[in-house]
C-alpha cells in the first residue's frame, strides 16, 4: 500500500491554508489569546494556550501528527502570512485514511467573526478536499446552540444527518446536543473554483 503524502498548501485571494510549521507558536498564541472569550464557550482546548511557548509545543505535536498521517490541523493565514485568522483541519476520527471519511473543524478569531470568513473558509476546505485529498465524505459536528457553526455548514452544502441529544458536555460542564452534518463528494455541485494549490 502506498503511503499517503498530504498536500501542504492551498491559496485563495483572502487567505492561505497550510500545515503548521515550527515557529508558528507566537502567532497562534496571539490569535487564541485575543479571542479567548469568543472561543471558550465551544472550544475547550483554549485553556492549553497559556503562552507562546505552550502554543508552540502544541503545534509541534500537530506537525508531527501531520507528517505521520494521523491528523491534519490547518492554520488559516492572512495573504501576507503575518496573521493567523483561525484554523481548520481534516481530523481522522471517522476511520482510517483509506476509508475516505474525515471530520472537518474550524475556529475563527474574534475580530474576523461575522465577516463571512467562515463560509469562505469551509468552501475552500471542501474544494481542496476534493481536489487533492482522498476524502469522499466530510463530517461536520457542532454544538446545537452554535448557530454560526450550523449556518456555516449549511452554506457549504452540508446536510444535517441528525442531532445527538445530550451526548456530551460544553467546556463549562453543561449537557449539550451535537449536530452531525455531512457532505459527500458525489453530491457536491461542480464548478466551484476559489483557490489553487501552490
Amino acid at each position: 500500500m502506498t503511503t499517503f503524502i498530504a498536500p501542504d498548501r492551498w491559496e485563495t485571494d483572502r487567505f492561505t491554508l497550510r500545515s503548521w510549521l515550527p515557529g508558528d507558536g507566537p502567532l497562534l498564541y496571539e490569535a487564541v489569546a485575543s479571542s479567548r472569550d469568543h472561543l471558550a464557550p465551544f472550544m475547550p482546548w483554549v485553556d492549553g494556550h497559556t503562552s507562546a511557548e505552550a502554543s508552540e509545543a502544541l503545534l509541534r505535536g500537530m506537525r508531527a501528527r501531520w507528517l505521520l498521517g494521523e491528523d491534519f490541523g490547518i492554520p488559516v493565514f492572512s495573504p501576507d502570512g503575518k496573521r493567523i485568522l483561525g484554523a481548520t483541519g481534516f481530523h481522522v476520527r471517522q476511520g482510517p485514511i483509506g476509508s475516505g471519511n474525515i471530520e472537518a473543524g474550524m475556529w475563527i478569531r474574534a475580530d474576523e467573526a461575522g465577516k463571512g470568513l467562515g463560509s469562505a473558509l469551509l468552501a475552500a476546505v471542501v474544494e481542496w478536499a476534493w481536489a487533492e485529498w482522498p476524502w469522499r465524505r466530510i463530517v461536520w459536528k457542532c454544538d446545537a446552540h452554535n448557530v454560526a457553526s450550523r449556518r456555516t455548514a449549511e452554506s457549504a452544502g452540508f446536510a444535517l444527518e441528525g442531532i445527538l441529544v445530550r451526548d456530551g458536555r460544553t467546556p463549562q460542564g453543561d449537557l449539550r446536543d451535537t449536530c452531525i452534518y455531512a457532505l459527500l463528494h458525489e453530491e457536491r455541485a461542480s464548478g466551484l473554483h476559489i483557490g489553487s494549490a501552490q
